[in-house]
């Protein structure tokens, strides 16, 4: 697809390396923008070397970030899977409900503890025991690898039903107890770690984990926000 100056026009939204960019005025040799989470300003030239790279780095993102999403809803085939608008949505607004609703739990053994603590403060900055809830040391010789669940107190079982928590590849995702209802899937708990921010324990830093959120399902993620267990 040729690359116009007409594709920058007023209101149009690119990404790049730090984030997602709306542009604010564009009088046909300079185009002025700024960052949608931060606010900050940032100007290009309408040189179509300038606008090429520009597209080139936002498709790139584009597709990253399909893959990521793809990954994310655990789905194996990623060239043939195909995902709707339905489905983006379901994930945005679980995000949110799970930003409220839930603790994030993980729980670490003697031969993972070491990578399970340097990929969370890669992720974090913080020490897995640092973090005041949310971490277990499991030091049980028949237990092997790491853990990482979320545990719902009080929640209906309907509730959970309009959730989007993918399967786990072990079996056993949700497991019914006396003190809440528990959704173990380690992957999908990284990614909510690594990809939205999320930390270990109840509370949760919401203004980080809304920065990761696309614009166009902001909504989604709001209504599940508001949602009540």
């Amino acid at each position: 697809m040729a690359i116009t100056i007409d594709m920058f026009g007023k209101g149009s939204i690119w990404q790049n390396r730090k984030g997602a960019w709306k542009v604010i005025s564009n009088d046909g040799k300079i185009i002025s923008a700024e960052y949608i989470n931060t606010n900050e300003q940032l100007t290009f030239n309408n040189e179509i070397k300038t606008l090429e790279l520009i597209n080139r780095i936002h498709d790139n993102i584009e597709r990253e970030t399909e893959n990521h999403r793809k990954k994310i809803f655990g789905i194996k085939d990623i060239d043939n899977a195909k995902l709707n608008e339905l489905s983006e949505s379901k994930l945005y607004f679980t995000l949110g409900f799970l930003s409220k609703n839930c603790s994030l739990r993980i729980r670490t053994v003697p031969n993972t503890n070491s990578r399970a603590d340097a990929r969370y403060f890669n992720a974090t900055g913080k020490q897995l025991a640092d973090e005041p809830d949310g971490y277990e040391f499991d030091i049980c010789p028949n237990t092997w690898s790491t853990k990482i669940y979320l545990k719902f107190k009080d929640i209906s079982i309907d509730k959970i039903k309009y959730l989007y928590l993918p399967e786990n590849i072990e079996g056993n995702s949700l497991l019914y107890k006396d003190d809440g209802i528990y959704y173990y899937n380690t992957e999908w708990g990284w990614l909510i770690i690594e990809d939205f921010g999320f930390r270990l324990g109840k509370q949760k830093n919401i203004d980080e984990i809304k920065k990761t959120i696309p614009l166009e399902y902001m909504s989604d993620f709001e209504i599940g926000l508001r949602e009540t267990i």
